[in-house]
């Protein structure tokens, strides 16, 4: 299965052709409407990366992507000026190997796997108990006889 991963904003990192030839499918947006479509449209994202641009535009993009996806965001700082970092997992400086950024990555993209397969794990191991308790309700209603005037039920039973 290929990793695919979003990129919002310009890259002036040469990030896109490392993603690339890592083996990831690069989906480029460059504008608020673009990623939106990206997130909209996706079945699958295994990573957004966030090339910093304008304060704004950023702390917008961010917000949108965890409005729309679980998924890892890394933001590639340009400036040291004040950004809202809080809904991005990684953040890394401009100069930052990319040797160094894209390990973190594959880590933190397999963590993230991980814990989306032990949550879908954990959901069915609810709907199964949920099922088999709703058959057990059922089965405590179920009448002895027919149902009809004077139908004595099972939990209406004194014993």
């Amino acid at each position: 299965m290929t990793t695919r991963v979003i990129h919002f904003g310009r890259d002036d990192g040469k990030r896109l052709p490392v993603l690339r030839s890592a083996g990831y499918e690069v989906h480029e947006a460059y504008t608020l409407n673009d990623l939106w479509i990206e997130l909209e449209q996706s079945e699958r994202v295994d990573a957004v990366f966030i090339s910093e641009g304008d304060r704004w535009i950023t702390e917008c993009a961010a917000m949108l992507v965890r409005e729309y996806n679980t998924a890892p965001l890394v933001l590639f700082r340009r400036s040291s000026g004040n950004c809202n970092e809080k809904p991005c997992d990684q953040v890394y400086s401009s100069d930052v190997r990319h040797e160094e950024w894209l390990s973190d990555m594959s880590e933190l993209m397999a963590r993230c796997r991980d814990s989306q397969e032990q949550s879908k794990r954990c959901k069915a191991q609810s709907v199964t108990e949920l099922s088999r308790w709703q058959r057990a309700r059922a089965r405590m209603l179920k009448p002895n006889v027919s149902s009809g005037p004077g139908t004595v039920w099972k939990s209406d039973k004194k014993e």
